[in-house]
């Protein structure tokens, strides 16, 4: 079975964003999982005294999303969303969430994560990544030039010597 959740988070920096979790899980041990949602037993059932399946899952993935979050929130400020990397937050988030959730009968199978900020934050950490890049190429420079020209400033001067004129 599958499953969504959202996190409202803050990065290191007290930066906003929202991470989208996409996850698959099954129930590993029936018996822990509704020891541990136990409004499942108190539950609505048909003449035959069987719980709703949709009772079920939204019971199953109520527990999924509560451990999610938890685990986020804990983790989440020690990431710089400068150097942010997707699959290493999967991976670390991944191992604790399935830890609590194995003690309620439930384990994640797969999880996909995607991290969305606000307009102006995707900007800066753009401007971030390119200044970055000009100054790994050693033309930091050229690379504050461009970034401010970017930024709306009215021109753009440049000027590049050519090494082999000197000589």
């Amino acid at each position: 079975m599958d499953g969504t959740a959202e996190v409202p988070a803050r990065f290191l920096g007290d930066v906003k964003g929202i991470i989208k979790f996409d996850y698959q899980y099954e129930i590993i041990d029936a018996i822990k999982f509704v020891s541990s949602a136990k409004f499942v037993t108190s539950s609505q059932t048909d003449e035959k005294g069987v719980v709703d399946m949709n009772v079920l899952e939204r019971a199953e993935n109520s527990v999924i999303d509560k451990i999610i979050k938890d685990v986020t929130r804990d983790y989440i400020p020690t990431v710089n969303p400068v150097d942010i990397e997707e699959s290493k937050i999967e991976v670390d988030i991944l191992t604790p969430v399935n830890k609590r959730l194995e003690e309620r009968g439930i384990v994640l199978s797969t999880m996909s994560v995607d991290v969305d900020f606000k307009q102006q934050t995707e900007q800066a950490l753009d401007v971030i990544s390119a200044y970055n890049l000009y100054k790994n190429a050693g033309i930091p420079e050229i690379g504050a030039k461009v970034i401010e020209n970017q930024a709306g400033k009215p021109d753009l001067q440049v000027t590049v010597q050519n090494p082999q004129q000197g000589q």
